[in-house]
């Protein structure tokens, strides 16, 4: 398992490594990189009844190619922690509390629109690699950890689009919103047939 995680990170990383080697080929100048924090109000859009978002949060790198006009490209490499949360109350009248905790490395490419010098809108495609999939339970007073990486695909594709504002000084926060564009389950579950990552960050950067 350690073995798969290890091979799953390295291919991100490498893609990562490529895409801002093609970028910083063609162009030195305008060429910005930063590190990243956000939180996350992470959901599946799902069948169930009984789920609710999980609070959590990212962080990572990213670095982007300003052009002249208002335009710009962006890549990041994302440490992205997903899920959800079902609560409810068994047959036996105890109340449960399962979350559903997907990380992943995710890998934007992003296209940026400046509004005026500092707003910004962007969007573009996005790939995931599951690094860890755990089902974590607390039925009353016990907790049980459950490794599920067995039931998820281990690539996943978003679409992201973004509102945000750069100071002049290189300090980023905005808003994201990531939509998925397949089912993560790699089979239907007893309980649920569907599950697509629906997840809204605020962000915050630095860049240098």
């Amino acid at each position: 398992m350690v073995k798969r995680h290890f091979f799953i990170l390295t291919k991100g990383v490498i893609l990562f490594l490529l895409l801002i080697n093609s970028i910083s080929l063609k162009a030195q100048e305008g060429f910005k990189y930063g590190v990243k924090f956000g939180l996350n109000v992470a959901d599946l859009i799902t069948d169930e009844s009984k789920v609710s978002p999980r609070a959590t949060f990212h962080f990572g790198a990213e670095i982007e190619y300003r052009l002249e006009n208002q335009w710009g490209f962006q890549s990041e490499l994302i440490y992205n922690r997903l899920g959800n949360v079902r609560r409810g109350t068994n047959e036996d009248g105890v109340k449960f509390d399962n979350t559903l905790a997907l990380d992943y490395i995710n890998i934007p490419v992003l296209v940026n629109y400046y509004l005026n010098d500092g707003l910004y809108i962007n969007a573009g495609p996005q790939i995931g690699f599951l690094v860890r999939a755990n089902q974590e339970e607390i039925l009353g007073f016990n907790f049980t950890e459950k490794n599920v990486i067995d039931n998820y695909n281990s690539i996943d594709f978003s679409g992201v689009f973004s509102l945000g504002y750069l100071t002049e000084w290189g300090f980023n926060v905005g808003l994201r919103y990531q939509h998925g564009f397949i089912d993560v389950l790699k089979e239907d579950l007893e309980y649920t047939s569907q599950q697509r990552h629906s997840v809204l960050q605020l962000y915050m950067s630095l860049r240098f």
